[in-house]
Protein backbone atom coordinates (compact mmCIF):
# COMPACT_ATOMS: atom_id res chain seq x y z
CA UNK A 1 0.00 0.00 0.00
CA UNK A 2 1.09 3.56 -0.64
CA UNK A 3 2.15 5.46 2.46
CA UNK A 4 0.34 8.53 3.72
CA UNK A 5 3.35 10.81 3.23
CA UNK A 6 3.68 9.66 -0.38
CA UNK A 7 0.05 10.63 -0.95
CA UNK A 8 0.65 14.03 0.66
CA UNK A 9 3.73 14.62 -1.47
CA UNK A 10 1.88 13.62 -4.63
CA UNK A 11 -0.96 16.02 -3.75
CA UNK A 12 1.52 18.87 -3.31
CA UNK A 13 3.17 18.16 -6.67
CA UNK A 14 -0.23 17.91 -8.39
CA UNK A 15 -1.28 21.15 -6.71
CA UNK A 16 1.74 22.95 -8.18
CA UNK A 17 1.06 21.49 -11.63
CA UNK A 18 -2.63 22.47 -11.58
CA UNK A 19 -1.85 25.86 -10.04
CA UNK A 20 0.66 26.66 -12.76
CA UNK A 21 -1.73 25.60 -15.54
CA UNK A 22 -4.64 27.51 -14.00
CA UNK A 23 -2.59 30.68 -13.55
CA UNK A 24 -1.88 30.69 -17.27
CA UNK A 25 -5.42 29.76 -18.36
CA UNK A 26 -7.12 32.26 -16.06
CA UNK A 27 -5.11 35.35 -17.07
CA UNK A 28 -7.72 36.57 -19.59
CA UNK A 29 -10.54 36.24 -17.05
CA UNK A 30 -8.66 37.94 -14.23
CA UNK A 31 -7.64 40.84 -16.46
CA UNK A 32 -11.31 41.34 -17.30
CA UNK A 33 -12.12 41.60 -13.60
CA UNK A 34 -9.51 44.26 -12.79
CA UNK A 35 -11.39 47.46 -13.65
CA UNK A 36 -14.64 46.29 -12.03
CA UNK A 37 -12.80 45.16 -8.93
CA UNK A 38 -11.07 48.55 -8.67
CA UNK A 39 -14.46 50.33 -8.93
CA UNK A 40 -15.87 48.03 -6.25
CA UNK A 41 -12.93 48.78 -3.90
CA UNK A 42 -13.50 52.52 -4.39
CA UNK A 43 -17.17 52.10 -3.52
CA UNK A 44 -16.27 50.06 -0.44
CA UNK A 45 -14.03 52.91 0.77
CA UNK A 46 -16.66 55.59 0.23
CA UNK A 47 -19.86 53.77 1.19
CA UNK A 48 -21.44 53.21 4.58
CA UNK A 49 -22.98 49.97 3.32
CA UNK A 50 -20.57 47.52 1.72
CA UNK A 51 -21.73 46.91 -1.85
CA UNK A 52 -21.84 43.39 -3.20
CA UNK A 53 -18.98 42.62 -5.59
CA UNK A 54 -21.53 40.56 -7.56
CA UNK A 55 -23.55 43.68 -8.40
CA UNK A 56 -23.78 43.79 -12.23
CA UNK A 57 -22.40 47.34 -12.33
CA UNK A 58 -18.94 45.99 -11.46
CA UNK A 59 -18.85 43.22 -14.07
CA UNK A 60 -17.06 40.82 -11.73
CA UNK A 61 -19.62 38.01 -11.49
CA UNK A 62 -19.29 36.75 -15.08
CA UNK A 63 -15.48 36.40 -15.09
CA UNK A 64 -15.59 34.93 -11.56
CA UNK A 65 -18.08 32.24 -12.62
CA UNK A 66 -16.00 31.51 -15.73
CA UNK A 67 -12.82 31.19 -13.63
CA UNK A 68 -14.57 28.82 -11.25
CA UNK A 69 -15.87 26.65 -14.08
CA UNK A 70 -12.46 26.50 -15.80
CA UNK A 71 -10.82 25.58 -12.48
CA UNK A 72 -13.30 22.79 -11.72
CA UNK A 73 -13.22 21.41 -15.27
CA UNK A 74 -9.41 21.42 -15.46
CA UNK A 75 -9.11 19.78 -12.02
CA UNK A 76 -11.60 17.10 -13.01
CA UNK A 77 -10.06 16.50 -16.44
CA UNK A 78 -6.51 16.26 -15.06
CA UNK A 79 -7.33 13.66 -12.41
CA UNK A 80 -9.85 11.77 -14.52
CA UNK A 81 -7.71 11.44 -17.64
CA UNK A 82 -4.51 10.65 -15.77
CA UNK A 83 -6.23 7.93 -13.70
CA UNK A 84 -8.03 6.53 -16.75
CA UNK A 85 -4.98 6.22 -18.96
CA UNK A 86 -2.02 6.01 -16.55
CA UNK A 87 -3.49 4.91 -13.23
CA UNK A 88 -1.73 7.81 -11.51
CA UNK A 89 -1.39 11.57 -11.68
CA UNK A 90 1.99 13.15 -12.46
CA UNK A 91 2.60 13.71 -8.73
CA UNK A 92 1.76 10.10 -7.94
CA UNK A 93 4.00 8.83 -10.74
CA UNK A 94 6.87 11.00 -9.49
CA UNK A 95 6.60 9.38 -6.07
CA UNK A 96 6.10 5.83 -7.32
CA UNK A 97 2.48 5.32 -6.33
CA UNK A 98 -0.68 4.65 -8.30
CA UNK A 99 -4.39 3.92 -8.06
CA UNK A 100 -5.77 0.43 -8.67
CA UNK A 101 -9.13 -1.27 -8.12
CA UNK A 102 -9.44 -2.64 -4.59
CA UNK A 103 -7.70 -6.00 -4.11
CA UNK A 104 -6.08 -5.82 -7.55
CA UNK A 105 -2.49 -5.96 -6.35
CA UNK A 106 -0.07 -3.63 -8.12
CA UNK A 107 -1.60 -4.03 -11.59
CA UNK A 108 -1.57 -0.37 -12.61
CA UNK A 109 -2.11 0.99 -16.07
CA UNK A 110 -5.36 2.86 -15.78
CA UNK A 111 -8.78 2.61 -14.24
CA UNK A 112 -11.97 1.99 -16.18
CA UNK A 113 -13.83 5.06 -17.43
CA UNK A 114 -16.45 4.63 -14.71
CA UNK A 115 -14.03 4.13 -11.82
CA UNK A 116 -11.86 7.06 -12.90
CA UNK A 117 -14.90 9.36 -13.24
CA UNK A 118 -16.47 8.23 -9.96
CA UNK A 119 -13.21 8.57 -8.01
CA UNK A 120 -12.47 12.04 -9.39
CA UNK A 121 -16.03 13.30 -8.83
CA UNK A 122 -16.02 11.98 -5.27
CA UNK A 123 -12.58 13.51 -4.67
CA UNK A 124 -13.68 16.96 -5.84
CA UNK A 125 -17.02 16.92 -4.00
CA UNK A 126 -15.67 15.56 -0.70
CA UNK A 127 -12.87 18.12 -0.81
CA UNK A 128 -15.47 20.91 -0.71
CA UNK A 129 -16.95 19.75 2.61
CA UNK A 130 -14.49 21.10 5.22
CA UNK A 131 -14.59 18.56 8.06
CA UNK A 132 -15.44 15.60 5.83
CA UNK A 133 -12.61 16.50 3.45
CA UNK A 134 -10.12 16.72 6.32
CA UNK A 135 -11.24 13.40 7.81
CA UNK A 136 -11.07 11.76 4.38
CA UNK A 137 -7.56 13.08 3.82
CA UNK A 138 -6.43 11.60 7.15
CA UNK A 139 -8.25 8.25 6.78
CA UNK A 140 -5.31 6.38 5.20
CA UNK A 141 -3.59 6.72 8.58
CA UNK A 142 -6.02 4.28 10.22
CA UNK A 143 -8.03 2.36 7.61
CA UNK A 144 -6.90 -1.20 6.85
CA UNK A 145 -6.42 -0.61 3.11
CA UNK A 146 -5.25 3.00 3.63
CA UNK A 147 -8.29 4.32 1.76
CA UNK A 148 -9.94 7.73 1.72
CA UNK A 149 -13.68 8.26 1.24
CA UNK A 150 -13.22 8.72 -2.51
CA UNK A 151 -11.22 5.47 -2.66
CA UNK A 152 -14.00 3.64 -0.83
CA UNK A 153 -16.70 5.10 -3.06
CA UNK A 154 -14.87 4.11 -6.25
CA UNK A 155 -13.55 0.85 -4.75
CA UNK A 156 -9.93 1.80 -5.37
CA UNK A 157 -6.75 1.89 -3.32
CA UNK A 158 -3.31 3.41 -3.71
CA UNK A 159 -0.30 1.14 -4.04
CA UNK A 160 3.43 1.54 -4.45
CA UNK A 161 4.41 0.99 -8.07
CA UNK A 162 8.16 0.87 -7.49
Amino acid sequence: MAGWWSRVGASIIDGFILGFALNILLIPFSMGMGPGFARWLEDVDTSLNTPSPLDPQYGIAGPFVAMTLVSVLLSFAYGFLMLRFKGATLGQMALGIGVVPTDNGRATGGLTWGKAALRQCAYLIIGQIPIVGLVSYLMPLWTQKRQTFHDMIAQTQMVRTR
